[in-house]
């Protein structure tokens, strides 16, 4: 990971892209749609046995997709990227999903319903 310098954030090497929603079936139709555009370019992996397979990584590129309900669970994580739900409370939003942005410009976020 870079480091930050003169306040700016300088992007990490690997690209990770968190998907927030509570919403399992919502998550799983992004998924769905990544799914056929990157084909047979793609891994599916689970962190943890009881976990959904909602992860998935490109292999070409390396960027890994993220599946992350915004609750306390999700604290921690960092993302170049972010799909974020329009359904998510301001109290989430700000506390929980905006922190994870942390390198995220205005065009690599991406909000949906």
């Amino acid at each position: 990971m870079k480091i930050k310098r003169e306040g700016i954030n300088i992007k990490p090497e690997k690209i990770r892209v968190g998907i927030f929603t509570d919403n399992y079936d919502k998550a799983k139709f992004i998924f769905d749609i990544l799914e056929l555009a990157y084909k047979n370019d793609i891994q599916f992996y689970r962190k943890h046995s009881y976990q959904p397979r909602l992860n998935l990584r490109t292999v070409r590129d390396e960027i890994d997709f993220i599946w992350l309900k915004p609750n306390d669970t999700a604290r921690g994580y960092r993302c170049s990227r972010a799909y974020i739900d329009n359904n998510i409370d301001r109290e989430a939003l700000t506390t929980i999903v905006a922190p994870s942005c942390i390198y995220c410009d205005k065009n690599d976020i991406v909000y949906f319903d």
